[in-house]
Formats: structure tokens, C-alpha cells, sequence
């Protein structure tokens, strides 16, 4: 368990300053990065860097490979996130070139569990949202657990308030919706059920390589060391160091259980 929240943070904007999420990768250079381990689970951020969507560039969900590289440091499991900016969205093609690494390593290493990372922002109110496509892809109780150890209280989707509505597009400033909720884990929320709708890497490690998976949204304020201001999100921004704390200690239990 993490006890030093200083070091973590430094260790995890390291990480992070080695993701280039606007950036095209350069020749040979893959635009995701695999780190292969001993223990068989495979912690997943296929949206760290700035991807397309139906033509649509999607914006980056900052700290998610930073996360996954720091799990798989402190417990030894494998990880895959993408490092570069990229023309496939690999949460959302039904085969790509990350589902197939992806494949790859869960026959080449025998994994048997998927945590998949992904970043929402506080205007939803909720701290995790954990989608278990409605107990298909996991069994509910195996992935609250290690959240309710760390400090995490569970929310009924039900009681979950509408999220904060966007002005003209602009993102909302950081603080708004985040504190009250940060403590907050949800399961299956309509909006983040793991793959009911959509071609997922989680609904993909169940429908088709047969093990099981979670995926897990994290809040920006249990994610984000820190962030400069950008033109298409104005505002400097720093999450919960404890909040980030609990978040890496609960992923640590996660992958231990």
C-alpha cells in the first residue's frame, strides 16, 4: 500500500511527462507502449493521448498511462496505454492494431483479468464509476471491494445527480462537481456500463478472449497530479493528492484480489 502521497505524485507526473498525447509518433515509433510482468492482469489506458473518433478528434484522458505504468511498477502485472496521438480509438473500433496487441499478450502471458483505465470529468459527480456490463464482464462485489478498503463509498447509479451541463462547449472550471462526490464509487451507471453499446476493450477481453474485465472511470480530481491551462481546456488544475492516493492503493488491491 502507498504511504508516501509525495512521492507518488512526483513518480506519476514523471510518467506522465513521457506521453505525448498531441504529438503523431515519428517513423517506426509505435503509438502505444506495452510493459510485460509476472502476474496475470493486464491494466489497459487506451485513451492517455488524443485519438479519432467518426472523423472527430477525442481529447486525451490525462494521467490514465501514468496510472497503468505505476500499477504495473508496484504490483508486477502487465500493462498496454498509448503513447502518441492516433487515427484509431481502440475503446471503440471492433479490431485494431491495440486489441490485437491486446489479445496478444493475454495468450502469450495467460492473463486472466482486464482493468480498463479510463478519465471522466467531475461534472459527472462521481469519484469511479466501475463498469461491469451489468455483472457480464465481472462479478460486482470482486471490483467494489478493493474501493471500499481505500476510503471509496458506494453510490446507487440511481442517486447519482445529472452531470453539470457544458456552456457553448466550454469545460466547466476544475473544482466544480468534484469534492463532495470524490469519495463516491458507482457501479454500472448508464453512461459507464463497460461496453453494453459500445465495441469496448472490455466488452472485447469478454466476448472475445474470454476472461474477465472491469472497467474503470476515474474523476479528474482522483487522477490529474496537475495540469496546465490549454486553449481548448483554460484552466491550471490540480486533483486530491489524497484522493489520487486511495484511487492508486485501491487499483493496487484491484489487481491483488
Amino acid at each position: 500500500m502507498i504511504t508516501n502521497t509525495s512521492e507518488l505524485l512526483l513518480q506519476l507526473q514523471q510518467f506522465e511527462s513521457e506521453i505525448f498525447p498531441r504529438s503523431i509518433a515519428v517513423g517506426e515509433v509505435p503509438w502505444f507502449c506495452c510493459i510485460e510482468g509476472s502476474v496475470p492482469v493486464l491494466v489497459s489506458a487506451p485513451h492517455a493521448c488524443r485519438h479519432m473518433r467518426d472523423g472527430v478528434e477525442k481529447m486525451s484522458e490525462e494521467f490514465t498511462a501514468a496510472l497503468a505504468k505505476q500499477v504495473a511498477g508496484l504490483t508486477g502485472c502487465h500493462a498496454i496505454y498509448t503513447r502518441y496521438k492516433s487515427d484509431e480509438d481502440p475503446n471503440w473500433v471492433t479490431l485494431g492494431a491495440y486489441k490485437s496487441r491486446v489479445a496478444e499478450l493475454v495468450l502469450q502471458h495467460g492473463i486472466r483479468f482486464v482493468i480498463d483505465l479510463h478519465g471522466m470529468t467531475n461534472r459527472h459527480h462521481m469519484g469511479v464509476a466501475l463498469g461491469t456490463m451489468h455483472g457480464r464482464a465481472c462479478r460486482h462485489f470482486d471490483v467494489i471491494a478493493p474501493f471500499t478498503r481505500h476510503g471509496f463509498e458506494v453510490v446507487s447509479a440511481d442517486a447519482v445527480p445529472p452531470p453539470l451541463e457544458l456552456i457553448d462547449g466550454v469545460p466547466l472550471p476544475p473544482g466544480v462537481g468534484a469534492e463532495q462526490h470524490r469519495q463516491s464509487v458507482v457501479t454500472d451507471h448508464p453512461r459507464f456500463t463497460g461496453g453494453l453499446r459500445n465495441h469496448t476493450v472490455t466488452r472485447f477481453a469478454v466476448e472475445q478472449l474470454g476472461i474477465s474485465a472491469v472497467q474503470v472511470e476515474i474523476a479528474s480530481v482522483n487522477r490529474i497530479v496537475f495540469r496546465a491551462a490549454v486553449s481548448d481546456w483554460p484552466y491550471e488544475y490540480c486533483g486530491s493528492a489524497e484522493g489520487i492516493t486511495a484511487t492508486v492503493n485501491a487499483l493496487i488491491a484491484l489487481v491483488n484480489r
